[in-house]
């Protein structure tokens, strides 16, 4: 029962041959011509992650950060993870046999196709449309196996974890059968998608001709559409706008772009207006001093706006109150599991970075934690041991300069500065995602 013959599908198999395997059951089993070939069923797909381990690797890297708190480029690094795992992995010699046998009897040296078929696909519910991998044309039993191992993988990719943590799905409990039928040659060498009606399947000729001419003007009028509709948006934009305003408008329209393209200078520009922001800051600050306001340095922004925009109000004044940022007295996890992002295995001193005042004390050779690197701080990451972030992501600032710099780094810690206080001595597995934090010395 573990693969079963394409004839033989019925509805008792759902839970294990999948949406499109269920689909194409219940078609033969109404009389239409489908091309032959086999349901590997999830049984099989559970069989694989039991024999050769990876069902415990797949919850690591689950497991590593809760998924509803994870960004994009976390889930991306946790997808990218597990399908290298799949690839990695060596095909058991027992389900190879089966295989081989069953390859061997429907397919010998036709070419196939191979379908992805999850459990909870084509449901009234959710339909994954495009999210999991199928592939055509392959001829062979070694490129059948390997792609089958890159259907299963195609279960854990980014768009797929997604779409199963928007509808709010188990994704530890996702399975996957796979389809493999042998590939049909189309009539005259092409083959097409048609929408519409009064399409005549008597008359082949015809049936072709309406299929060519709807998929043609589909393509065509989608991008008619797309780009009116984003000449519709930047002319609506631009609208708002009129002489430097509107020279203006079109540098930060562009910038936008560019940026949207080159995820990593979103950091840059960021930063030159984190930066502009501190000057005005600090120049607020420095107006008030001059005013004769003694607490000018400990005013938030709201309070900086307040006061200079009504010089008639009278400033409160604050008590400085010594913070102690590091609680002590409290119970510690010794090892913490974030991801990994640079290889490498270092030890030091933990250093961590809560504010811009804070880099002045960073000496060479520590470690740094900090909820995220941006630009204004890079010129301290060639001095640190290691790097620990609470942000994570293969493709943040941070991660990005500790490759360069061949700087052992995990990222993606939850309140990694607050779990881990400066003066600790820390060991940073940049092959694991890893830290672990000895006592304070």
């Amino acid at each position: 029962m573990d693969i079963i013959p394409l004839s033989a599908l019925n509805k008792s198999h759902r839970q294990l041959i999948g949406g499109k395997g269920y689909a194409l059951g219940q078609l033969i089993s109404l009389g239409y011509n489908v091309p032959p070939g086999f349901c590997v069923t999830t049984l099989v797909y559970d069989q694989f992650l039991d024999q050769t381990g990876l069902r415990d690797l797949i919850t690591l890297e689950l497991n590593r950060k809760n998924m509803g708190e994870m960004r994009w480029e976390e889930i991306w690094d946790t997808a990218l993870r597990i399908r290298n795992l799949f690839l990695r992995m060596p095909f058991p010699a027992n389900l190879k046999e089966a295989f081989k046998a069953h390859c061997d009897h429907y397919f010998q040296t036709d070419s196939v196709v191979v379908r992805s078929s999850a459990c909870d696909e084509d449901s009234a519910g959710s339909s994954f449309a495009g999210l999991h991998e199928s592939y055509v044309n392959l001829r062979g039993f070694d490129a059948i196996i390997k792609h089958i191992q890159l259907v299963w993988a195609s279960l854990w990719s980014d768009r797929a974890l997604l779409y199963r943590r928007e509808l709010g799905l188990e994704v530890e409990y996702s399975a996957m059968a796979v389809i493999v039928q042998r590939l049909v040659q189309s009539l005259k060498e092409f083959s097409g998608l048609a929408w519409g009606t009064e399409i005549c399947f008597s008359d082949q000729s015809k049936t072709i001709k309406h299929i060519l001419q709807l998929a043609s003007k589909a393509l065509v009028e989608k991008d008619k559409v797309t780009d009116q509709k984003n000449q519709q948006m930047q002319d609506h934009f631009l609208s708002h706008f009129q002489g430097e305003q509107l020279k203006f408008a079109l540098q930060l329209l562009e910038l936008a772009r560019v940026s949207y393209k080159i995820r990593d200078d979103d950091n840059i520009y960021l930063g030159r207006i984190e930066s502009q922001v501190i000057k005005a800051t600090e120049l607020a600050k420095n107006r008030l001093a001059a005013k004769g306001d003694p607490d000018s340095q400990l005013r938030n922004a709201n309070e900086l706006i307040a006061l200079l925009s009504n010089p008639g109000q009278v400033p409160k004044t604050k008590h400085k109150k010594r913070k102690n940022k590091q609680p002590s007295g409290k119970l510690k996890a010794r090892q913490i599991i974030g991801q990994p992002a640079v290889a490498g295995l270092s030890s030091g001193i933990a250093r961590v970075v809560l504010t811009s005042d804070d880099l002045f004390d960073f000496k060479a050779g520590e470690i740094l934690v900090c909820t995220a690197i941006d630009p204004n701080m890079t010129f301290v990451v060639p001095l640190a041991a290691a790097i620990v972030e609470c942000r994570g992501g293969m493709l943040i600032h941070g991660a990005i300069i500790a490759r360069e710099y061949g700087i052992p780094c995990v990222t993606g810690i939850p309140l990694a500065t607050s779990r881990i206080s400066t003066g600790d001595k820390v060991t940073v597995d940049g092959f694991l995602g890893i830290v672990t934090v000895d006592k304070k010395l």
